[in-house]
């Protein structure tokens, strides 16, 4: 046996599951958030949103990255940032007057939100990969979940944390 037999259902698969998602509406839901602020680079919050597999959809499972850029350079392009990461927010269903003292509390807000993105394709630096050009207000009512989240609430040995009472009776030996 070779090293490798090629098989072209294998390779769609592949492809599906790490080359770039076709351009169109997607359900998605933040997974995770960074804020970086280094010396001398403008600062940026970056989400990693997953395609939501509780609903019927292509791609479900598939990851995408939005960096929101802050700029210090000038407070018009600094603005700028904060109204479309005020038009986030809003999109995910953030109350009014909500107030964010740091923007690790901003990410912690966005996390397990639904909300819809229109993906494209572009090319950079010779490579075909997936931007967000906008977001609008979730299609799907209700609030996605993380996977491990789904797999806790279906495990019937959690019982939020309090004793399991198990007599005689319940056992089967």
């Amino acid at each position: 046996m070779g090293f490798m037999i090629f098989n072209k259902e294998k390779a769609k698969k592949a492809d599906n599951k790490y080359g770039v998602i076709t351009p169109g509406k997607y359900e998605v839901f933040v997974t995770e958030g960074s804020y970086r602020a280094e010396a001398g680079k403008t600062p940026n919050i970056n989400l990693q949103l997953v395609v939501r597999s509780d609903i019927e959809q292509e791609y479900k499972g598939r990851k995408v990255f939005h960096t929101f850029w802050i700029s210090d350079k000038s407070e018009a392009k600094r603005e700028a940032c904060l109204n479309m990461m005020q038009s986030f927010i809003n999109k995910i269903g953030a109350p009014d007057g909500v107030n964010f003292e740091t923007p690790e509390q901003w990410i912690e807000f966005t996390l397990g939100k639904p909300i819809t993105a229109q993906i494209e394709v572009e090319e950079y630096n010779g490579k075909e990969r997936n931007i967000i050009k906008y977001f609008n207000v979730s299609d799907q009512q209700g609030q996605a979940v993380q996977q491990e989240e789904k797999q806790e609430s279906n495990d019937p040995f959690k019982n939020d944390g309090q004793p399991i009472d198990i007599t005689d009776e319940d056992l089967p030996f």
